[in-house]
């Protein structure tokens, strides 16, 4: 009884281990939502893009995930496929689970550490958003998916329309926060100048004059901060650090799929979303 107790302790992680799917080519749509035509025209795009930039990207579409959070799954998947070139770490796998009358809709970039230099969690997370999301309410997966690719093959040539196109969220996320600061900056000026006594208030000269002061240290105090946070937006999140990606030539053949290059380097790095 003991032996046998022992046997199954041992044997229980091997028997519960997740076990993933092979991959069927750049395109492995198990979860069957992608068209016929969407999975041909998406999969000429991977193979272009591997053909001239040697990055290898896989879309899988899968009906759940077993359990696992999306960030695991995805990041394990990659991992077991070796996805990307082995010497530069350049793969990236787009993962979907549709949505379902019991789950919502889920969607991973999984990044490898070679491209995040480019295609950074910021970039990702916009793509996600902006393309993706909009098509997938639609039922439009085919599309989005093809849509978000053209996007990250720009991203990876260093398109300037498409970089700028990915890139416009700046003012729209922050905008906000710098009103913030902006009125925080302002009341502190205020009482920091004694405006909130009743002394002061009778010198209506000296009001004007330091509510004028208030606002100008207030107005450069934003400036300030929103210029660093473009620049951290620019060097670091907007992802222009890594100076261009430039893949090489020809990395592979265009011929039948032969499995993926033996990459690695999936350190976490990527974006998830819902709708």
């Amino acid at each position: 009884m003991r032996r046998a107790l022992l046997l199954f302790i041992l044997l229980a992680p091997l028997v519960l281990a997740q076990t993933y799917p092979d991959p069927v080519g750049y395109v492995n749509d198990f979860a069957h939502i992608l068209e016929g035509p969407d999975e041909v025209r998406i999969d000429a795009l991977l193979n272009r893009i591997e053909q001239n930039l040697t990055v290898e990207i896989a879309v899988v579409t899968v009906e759940n995930l077993n359990q696992l959070t999306i960030e695991r799954y995805a990041n394990e998947l990659a991992r077991e496929w070796q996805i990307g070139k082995e010497s530069a770490n350049n793969g990236m796998l787009i993962l979907i689970v549709p949505k379902t009358q019991t789950q919502k809709g889920q969607y991973r970039f999984e990044i490898a550490s070679g491209l995040q230099g480019i295609i950074t969690d910021s970039r990702s997370g916009r793509i996600g958003r902006n393309t993706l999301v909009p098509y997938f309410k639609e039922g439009r997966y085919g599309e989005g998916v093809y849509q978000a690719l053209l996007q990250i093959e720009g991203l990876l040539q260093q398109d300037p329309s498409v970089i700028a196109d990915v890139d416009t969220e700046f003012t729209e996320d922050n905008l906000t926060f710098l009103f913030v600061i902006y009125f925080i900056v302002f009341f502190v000026i205020e009482i920091a100048s004694g405006m909130s006594s009743k002394k002061y208030w009778v010198k209506g000269g000296a009001h004007v004059l330091a509510l004028v002061s208030a606002f100008l240290w207030s107005f450069a105090a934003v400036a300030v901060v929103g210029f660093l946070m473009f620049m951290f937006w620019l060097f670091y999140a907007g992802g222009s650090g890594g100076g261009g990606y430039f893949g090489g030539g020809h990395g592979g053949s265009s011929g039948g799929f032969g499995g993926f290059s033996g990459g690695g380097g999936f350190t976490g790095g990527g974006s998830s979303g819902s709708w």
